[in-house]
């Protein structure tokens, strides 16, 4: 059996994302890919999560 690597990835928990339209990039988590809102910051950033449980989290762009 391969020995396995002390740095390698096993899973994700989050990624983040940068998103100029955060109304339209909503719209797309929720309506095409099935996520749903977690927490909302002003609307500054969002957390969402998928049926996996796992987490993206998109930040408006300056």
């Amino acid at each position: 059996m391969k020995a396995k690597h002390p740095l390698s990835i096993n899973g994700m928990h989050h990624v983040s994302l940068r998103v100029r339209d955060m109304d339209k990039s909503l719209a797309f988590y929720r309506e095409i890919l099935g996520f749903h809102p977690k927490t909302s910051f002003l609307l500054d950033w969002t957390s969402l999560r998928d049926a996996g449980n796992r987490q993206r989290c998109l930040h408006r762009a300056c």
